[in-house]
């Protein structure tokens, strides 16, 4: 399946679970990137959970 084909309003839904468990929940306007996970890689020497990601598009949830 290809991101294209994900229907927008579930990539909102999504976005909009990602900011409210986030610590910018009581942010107005918020980025969510998201990616296939063959694009996540973690970053080399680098504290746990952080990652280096490519291929991603954005979202901007208000």
């Amino acid at each position: 399946m290809d991101i294209s084909e994900i229907p927008e309003n579930v990539l909102y839904k999504c976005a909009s679970l990602a900011k409210k468990n986030s610590k910018a929940s009581n942010d107005t306007n918020i980025s969510v990137d998201y990616c296939y996970a063959r694009y996540v890689k973690k970053a080399p020497n680098s504290k746990p959970g952080m990652v280096i990601y490519t291929n991603f598009k954005t979202l901007i949830i208000k």
